[in-house]
């Protein structure tokens, strides 16, 4: 968990300052897979630690591995046949005027 949020720390900045650039795909791609299993792998400890006899295979850990693997193809998607996740995250400070331009 703790080398997730540090290799978190360490590549979005580096994913903001590549953006427009070709090399930012494969820093998307990446952080498609690392901020979902780093969420994965918090909301796991918290199932042992709020829901008393969640063992392996239980429901709520289910859902969880569901609910990861939707949101990584989710990311995935969106980086690979999108604007990327920092393309979308600019895209939604730029004003409505910026955005027909942008077109």
């Amino acid at each position: 968990f703790h080398k997730t949020s540090l290799a978190c720390l360490a590549i979005t900045p580096v994913a903001f300052l590549l953006h427009p650039t070709p090399l930012a795909m494969p820093v998307d791609v990446a952080l498609s897979v690392l901020f979902p299993l780093h969420a994965h792998i918090g909301l796991n400890w918290i199932i042992t630690d709020y829901a008393p006899g969640a063992g392996p295979g239980s429901a709520p850990r289910m859902a969880l591995v569901a609910a990861t693997g939707i949101a990584v193809l989710g990311l995935l998607k969106l980086s690979l046949t999108g604007d990327g996740l920092v393309g979308t995250l600019k895209a939604t400070w730029r004003g409505p005027e910026e955005k027909k331009e942008a077109k």
